[in-house]
């Protein structure tokens, strides 16, 4: 009897454990399945997310770290179609980025020449729109220096002469 019980015993294991793996690999047939499902709510190891082709194909910006790589891994089980991503390694992760984007907002109110901020994935930084008109202004420049002193690379300037009206 205690035979017979531990090989259904084993057989349910076995049984069970093969049903999970299964499962789990392949949940979404291809990475732009996988990009809708997250519905904005990136895991912190992502640092960006664009095609380079204009098609199927989306390419992934990651850390370069063991949450990076590992996310990477994670990437390829939960999606049947590999060859719908590509994987480039950047320095911050889109959830920072966004985070700095917020912090910067503050500085529109000051009217210091700021006309926009956009988040650009490819270059992995917040670049932040400078009114032409106000680039030898000392409290721009301040501006500037205060915010690059801060964020470092993860921020770029760009100077503009398209003013951003708001109705």
């Amino acid at each position: 009897m205690k035979k017979l019980f531990t090989l259904i015993f084993s057989f349910f294991l076995i049984c069970t454990c093969t049903t999970s793996v299964w499962a789990a690999e392949g949940q979404y047939i291809t990475a732009g399945d996988l990009y809708e499902a997250w519905h904005n709510n990136l895991p912190d190891y992502i640092c960006g997310v664009w095609t380079a082709d204009g098609g199927t194909t989306l390419t992934f910006g990651i850390q370069n770290n063991e949450a990076g790589n590992a996310g990477k891994q994670k990437i390829l089980e939960l999606i049947e179609n590999d060859s719908s991503v590509t994987f480039v390694y950047q320095e911050f992760s889109r959830n920072y980025l966004l985070q700095i984007q917020k912090e910067i907002d503050g500085y529109f109110a000051k009217d210091l020449g700021l006309i926009s901020t956009g988040l650009d994935d490819i270059n992995n930084c917040i670049v932040l729109g400078i009114y032409i008109e106000r680039k030898d202004n000392a409290d721009t420049q301040n501006m500037i220096d205060e915010i690059t002193a801060k964020y470092g690379k993860a921020v770029s300037v760009e100077y503009t002469d398209q003013l951003i009206f708001t109705v």
